[in-house]
């Protein structure tokens, strides 16, 4: 038989607290040990969910910042681009003024990509053959084509579209390997060509092709055409080589692909 006093000294040897945990008094000593370990996590919760916001809003921050400085390379990196094709167009500009060029005339400038011709840029006092259609060419057609394997090609001997388009159309084809619908959707039907291969000063690393058209098929002469662009061709030439990766023409090619 244990007594009420053994059985109070031995609750009160069991709790740290020292409190008689007798029948009446056992369940308020548990209860008391619960709120305190759900006190415990609760804070453990609360501290650990404060580190991770600190953590969370240090990785935005840091995020945000990177964000902002990528956007301002991009901005500057369009900058250059857009600089870069000016450039060029300021070059064929000086070119059309030195051959005094009118609305009939246009040049342009074709960098090799591949196995095909990028249009880079082009010139034209007049709107509508300013345009670019295509934004590639194939290596193998046309005046391009053949400048590129002969150095230079200069064609006014075909007959007028404006009398006989079958017969343009199949000179084209027979001549150039244009196929005929390819022709048909030329914006400029021209009648006078002059393909001039863009070589170094040795003739040798070709990059592209200068391509001067004119409705009249007497306008020019291959030896005036030749002299103008020999001006500028190898300051052209090394701007291609260095910023071939940046020419905004290229870039679109690329992207097609």
């Amino acid at each position: 038989h244990i007594s009420c006093g053994d059985l109070a000294h031995r609750a009160s040897r069991s709790c740290p607290f020292g409190i008689l945990c007798t029948d009446g008094i056992l369940s308020k000593c548990w209860q008391f040990w619960l709120i305190l370990l759900f006190s415990i996590l609760a804070g453990g919760c609360q501290w650990r969910q404060s580190i991770l916001d600190t953590k969370t809003k240090n990785i935005v921050d840091d995020l945000k910042r990177k964000l902002d400085q990528a956007n301002l390379e991009i901005s500057s990196l369009l900058l250059i681009k857009q600089n870069i094709g000016r450039i060029f167009q300021c070059c064929l500009q000086d070119i059309a003024n030195a051959l005094k060029f009118t609305t009939q005339e246009r040049i342009s400038l074709y960098i090799i990509l591949d196995d095909e011709f990028a249009l880079c840029s082009r010139i034209s006092s007049n709107p509508r053959w300013q345009e670019c259609g295509r934004s590639s060419y194939p290596k193998a057609q046309g005046i391009i084509g053949r400048a590129w394997e002969e150095r230079q090609c200069f064609e006014n001997q075909m007959p007028q579209y404006s009398k006989n388009n079958k017969k343009y159309v199949n000179y084209m084809k027979k001549k150039y390997h244009v196929p005929i619908d390819v022709t048909e959707a030329l914006s400029m039907k021209s009648h006078l060509y002059f393909g001039y291969r863009l070589d170094d000063h040795n003739g040798q690393a070709p990059v592209g092709v200068f391509v001067i058209e004119s409705l009249a098929s007497e306008k020019f002469t291959e030896e005036e055409l030749i002299n103008v662009l020999n001006g500028d061709k190898e300051y052209i030439y090394e701007m291609i080589n260095a910023f071939k990766d940046h020419i905004p023409a290229l870039q679109r090619v690329k992207h097609e692909e």
